[in-house]
C-alpha cells in the first residue's frame, strides 16, 4: 500500500534492511520471493554488504545460520557500513536494527522513498522531520512491527 501511494511497483523495488534478525530476515524473504523485490543491501551487527543484482534471501539466511552472520557472504559484491547502507539509492528503507539508528545528519542524506520502521523507535524525533519535509513515506513502527511487540508480549 505505501509503495502504491508513492507509485512504486514492488516487483521494480530496490530495498536495503538494516537488521538482519527476526524482523530484517522476514521483511526480506516476504519482499523478494512475494513481492518481487530486489534486496540490494542487508546488515547485521558484525557489518553491511551490498549486490547490485540482489541477494537470494533463502540462500542468505542459510549462510547466516551457519556462520552466525552475513558480513563475508561471498556474494557480495562489497562491503559497507551501516551509515552507507542507509545511504543508498534505494526504494525502500528498512531500519530494523536499533532504537534511533537514524539521527538528523543521516536523514539528511537519505535517498530512499519510503521508510518502513521494522524497528522500535529506528528514527530519532529530527529525523522523522526532516524525512517529512523530504516527501519521504514513513511507515511507523506501530503498524509496520506491532505484530513483534504483541509476540514478545506472550513470549
Amino acid at each position: 500500500m505505501a509503495a502504491a501511494k508513492k507509485g512504486i511497483d514492488l516487483t521494480q523495488a530496490s530495498v536495503a534492511i538494516e537488521g538482519f534478525g527476526n524482523v530484517g530476515q522476514y521483511a526480506a524473504l516476504l519482499l523478494e520471493k512475494e513481492k518481487g523485490a530486489k534486496i540490494l543491501a542487508l546488515s547485521d551487527s558484525k557489518g553491511a554488504i551490498y549486490n547490485k543484482k540482489g541477494f537470494n534471501i533463502e540462500e542468505l539466511m542459510r549462510y547466516k545460520k551457519e556462520h552466525g552472520t552475513i558480513a563475508d557472504y561471498p556474494q557480495a559484491q562489497s562491503r559497507m557500513s551501516s551509515e552507507e547502507l542507509k545511504k543508498l539509492d534505494v526504494d525502500i528503507l528498512i531500519p530494523a536494527a536499533l532504537e534511533h539508528s537514524i539521527d538528523s545528519k543521516i536523514a539528511k542524506e537519505i535517498k530512499a522513498k519510503i521508510v518502513v520502521e521494522g524497528a522500535n523507535g529506528p528514527l530519532a524525533r529530527e529525523a522523522d522531520n526532516i524525512l517529512n519535509d523530504k516527501g519521504v513515506l514513513i511507515v511507523p513502527d506501530i503498524l509496520a512491527n506491532a505484530g513483534g511487540v504483541t509476540v514478545s508480549y506472550f513470549e
